[in-house]
């Protein structure tokens, strides 16, 4: 695979940097080297910074612990051993939840491929806050078997795992809730298992079990849920329908694969028209392609499989809710509810839609399998269509940066501070023009390495009020804003002392011009 080039790290120097940069922070706050992990001292002097995009609670331990005396890595390598024990929990819990819900060991092992590594995930590798999505197939896996069984403590536990996923991804979470909802309509409508009104029966022991998972999953929503309201109060996040429906997917979404060695560019003509092109890639591989249209046009399939038809009607219902056609869309109805507005890229909900497509893709599998055709032998077909599933994905573009050119951004950057550093001093890079994002990632990356604040900043939200710092009067209305924020939002009279300002890139003295 790409990324286990010599060198290579998951992601750009923009976003993947960012992830760097927060679980990096998330380590230091464990071990006390920081005082506070919400605060991190970017965007700097504006609070809560952390919560400006995710927060990494559910899956931050992990690299934690290659930080540690334990493991002893250097960052770079603790952030590339967290992005493959991503990988592993993604595919060896789809594995097991495949097993389970009745695949055999090839459907499973291949639904869980798909799942992990198939051409719409791989397309959102420079985005590594969406890997962790361990807890999709095991949410299912505990909200079907209570409509099943219609035991109460597989709902709570159904509960939990939505509430560990949220603290891992905004985005994964949100939409693992309506697969959840889009399953429930699909399996009343077209299970011959229609759920009953009635719950089973408990002893003590089983409410009482109930009752604590219960409470650890209200702990974990609580968690997630307090700092993300208050946030809200502080900055007001919002999206509009304008910016939202340029994210939603498109019909030719679902067949746009660039980062395929096997399929249409994005040159096609039929993508040019895309809004977004860089978040629109949902096209899942060839060979996905082909055994999910056999699923849908076989009839034989069909009878014999209701789950597989239940996931496949489920993937539609999800489809149908985000599709826009001509910049209409059911989706804005959403909209409307308190804190959906906030999610952007909806087009991302694709990387929870492996997961019943994988599944369906897996029963396929098995059923060939089980089946004699006399025009072809269905051992090498098999073979075939595995094989383009895997490949699709093995050649795939990667998006990937390198170590080096990560220090050497560094070096640079500690090359043009012309003074002393001291812990109070607050790093002021001049934001490049046009705009980029590595440049802010610079700042925070150096300023941390240091143990000193900065104003720049790059997150998934930037606090209202600032402006890319270009000029000396950019930085001093910045200061201007977190000062009128802090007195309007906080109550507090707060000011920026500006001699501890240090100044990079600017023309001139700003402290001069401020003076």
């Amino acid at each position: 695979m790409q990324y286990m080039h010599a060198g290579a790290l998951p992601g750009d120097v923009g976003d993947g940097r960012f992830n760097r940069y927060i679980l990096e922070h998330f380590y230091l706050s464990l071990s006390g080297k920081t005082p506070s992990f919400i605060d991190a001292p970017f965007f700097y002097p504006w609070v809560k910074t952390v919560l400006f995009s995710d927060t990494y609670w559910g899956n931050g331990f992990f690299y934690a612990l290659f930080r540690t005396s334990l493991f002893h890595f250097t960052p770079e390598k603790a952030y590339l051993s967290w992005f493959f024990i991503g990988f592993v929990l993604n595919y060896w819990i789809s594995y097991a939840v495949n097993r389970t819900l009745g695949l055999r060991y090839l459907g499973a092992a291949m639904g869980a491929f798909f799942f992990t590594f198939s051409l719409a995930v791989l397309a959102q590798d420079g985005h590594p806050q969406l890997l962790y999505r361990f807890y999709v197939p095991l949410a299912f896996w505990s909200f079907h078997t209570f409509l099943r069984e219609r035991d109460l403590r597989l709902l709570v536990l159904t509960v939990l795992f939505i509430a560990l996923q949220f603290l891992i991804s905004v985005y994964i979470g949100l939409f693992l809730f309506y697969f959840l909802i889009s399953y429930l309509i699909a399996y009343c409508f077209f299970s011959k298992n229609i759920p009953h009104c009635y719950l089973k029966k408990q002893s003590l022991s089983e409410k009482t079990m109930t009752l604590f998972i219960f409470i650890i999953a209200l702990f974990f929503f609580i968690l997630f849920a307090k700092p993300y309201f208050e946030i809200n109060y502080l900055y007001g996040f919002h999206r509009d329908w304008g910016e939202i429906k340029q994210l939603l997917p498109r019909f030719q979404s679902y067949f746009m694969g660039s980062t395929s060695s096997f399929w249409f560019s994005e040159n096609f003509e039929i993508f040019k028209m895309l809004p977004c092109p860089q978040e629109q890639h949902l096209f899942m591989g060839i060979g996905g392609l082909i055994l999910l249209l056999y699923a849908i046009f076989s009839k034989t399939f069909i009878k014999k499989y209701e789950f597989s038809c239940v996931f496949l009607v489920t993937s539609g219902l999800m489809i149908l809710l985000t599709l826009c056609v001509d910049y209409q869309s059911f989706y804005v109805i959403l909209t409307y509810l308190p804190g959906i507005s906030s999610v952007r890229a909806v087009s991302r909900i694709i990387l929870v839609l492996v997961f019943p497509l994988g599944f369906v893709i897996g029963q396929v599998l098995d059923d060939l399998a089980l089946r004699e055709f006399k025009w072809i032998n269905t051992g090498p077909l098999i073979f075939v269509l595995c094989l383009l599933i895997i490949m699709d994905s093995v050649f795939a573009f990667k998006h990937r940066s390198y170590t080096r050119e990560w220090n050497e951004r560094i070096k640079i950057l500690e090359a043009k501070i012309k003074v002393p550093l001291q812990k109070e001093s607050i790093l002021v890079l001049k934001d490049a023009e046009p705009i980029d994002n590595a440049n802010a990632l610079d700042a925070m990356i150096f300023a941390q390495i240091k143990g000193i604040k900065t104003m720049n900043g790059y997150s998934g939200n930037a606090p209202s009020g600032y402006n890319y710092m270009r000029t000396c009067q950019d930085v001093f209305n910045n200061i201007k804003a977190a000062e009128k924020f802090y007195r309007e939002k906080q109550g507090i009279f707060f000011k920026v002392n500006v001699d501890k300002l240090v100044f990079v890139g600017f023309d001139g003295d700003c402290k001069k011009i401020k003076s």
